[in-house]
């Protein structure tokens, strides 16, 4: 069975619970996903859908089939002569044809019993998830990992606009100028969060904002999606930087974004501690009171203040001061999430209504919160 001759449809009669429609962010389409991959790899090692079986069991599709790859035990390579293998003279001892395909060594000869039965497991699992497969029009074609990517973080240049931005390569191309203006921020990127992550199910996020800085004004959108070795961005609505889609082998990409997740060449305290409170703060414990989180850094009138401000639903903006006293960035990021992680009516704060209809304090206040206004 070739995976890019056949379709793949749910039965008329009920799946199992967990299976949804093909298509659908689901475990099935993960494991399709895998198959796919490993079947336009001809020398691909059998244990890899081994194990997508062991992950899909544990994600609920569970089928005999199912259960039947997961305990499948590949076998030695076929010996020659023996198995289907070709013997001395290149013919197959028990008569049987050879399958087809490129081996180890470049040449049309690999015989492999595990992956014959491999595929008929395969099959049988396909058939008991979605029913009967169905042929269809021609496959999909991969595109060819033709670009390479890089980031490189920088302070904004315009004074008006406080932080930095994270520039990024296209083959060596700077493209957020040539998107929506500016670079995103980093935080928006990379904390608490890896937003550029590439995944079997695509996500979108924003690479660049309006130059003002505002990225509800303009940005520029990327559509991400890991593709077997590959790793495609396509640009979703306005702003695009390039007339076509930017395809990049997927080692050089996790390799790319792995160095912006790493590099703190760029950051000064205040952003290191915004990074450590960003990503070590109880955030179940705030939402629990219904706070959430929006940003974290010195107060751009008193420097030496480091500030949390969070949003309370739709109604409130929540603001909690640190002031520096001559400590670090750790020290003060302990500090935070230390004082944050006890009950709000405790917390020395201040409070702003989003809407200018409220007049009463939150009702999380304690006796040392008071009213700001900006």
């Amino acid at each position: 069975m070739g995976l890019r001759n056949v379709i793949y449809r749910p039965r008329r009669s009920p799946a199992p619970a967990a299976v949804d429609v093909p298509g659908a962010s689901n475990p099935a389409r993960v494991f399709l996903r895998i198959v796919e991959d490993w079947e336009a790899d001809l020398q691909a090692d059998p244990i890899v859908l081994v194990d997508a079986a062991c992950v899909a069991l544990i994600e609920g599709l569970e089928t005999p089939s199912m259960r039947a790859l997961a305990g499948y035990v590949p076998t030695s390579p076929p010996r020659p002569g023996v198995d289907g293998a070709p013997g001395p003279d290149g013919s197959a001892r028990d008569g049987a044809p050879m399958p087809e395909g490129p081996g180890p060594d470049g040449a049309d000869r690999v015989g492999s019993p595990d992956r014959d039965r491999v595929n008929a497991l395969i099959e049988d699992v396909i058939t008991e998830l979605f029913g009967a497969p169905m042929p269809v029009a021609p496959p999909r074609t991969r595109r060819r990992a033709a670009d390479t990517l890089r980031f490189h973080v920088v302070e904004v240049a315009d004074p008006t606009i406080r932080g930095f931005q994270v520039l990024v390569y296209v083959n060596d191309v700077e493209i957020t100028s040539a998107g929506a203006g500016l670079g995103m921020d980093p935080y928006d990127l990379i904390v608490p969060d890896n937003r550029l992550a590439a995944r079997w199910e695509a996500t979108t996020v924003a690479i660049a904002r309006c130059k003002c800085g505002i990225a509800g004004c303009a940005s520029t959108q990327v559509r991400i999606l890991r593709d077997g070795d590959t790793v495609v961005w396509e640009w979703s609505g306005g702003s695009a930087p390039m007339n076509r889609s930017a395809v990049f082998p997927a080692a050089q990409y996790d390799d790319a974004v792995d160095y912006l997740l790493t590099d703190d060449t760029w950051e000064t305290p205040e952003r290191t501690a915004g990074r450590l409170i960003l990503r070590d703060i109880d955030r179940d414990l705030l939402r629990a009171h219904g706070l959430e989180v929006v940003w974290a850094g010195n107060d751009h009138r008193v420097p030496a203040v480091f500030r949390v401000a969070m949003h309370l639903g739709r109604d409130y903006q929540v603001f909690v001061a640190f002031p520096w006293k001559g400590r670090g960035p750790v020290e003060l990021s302990r500090s935070v999430c230390a004082a944050l992680s006890r009950a709000p009516q405790g917390w020395r704060a201040t409070w702003r209504a989003i809407r200018p209809s409220l007049e009463v304090a939150p009702h999380i206040a304690g006796p040392s919160w008071s009213r700001t206004q900006f």
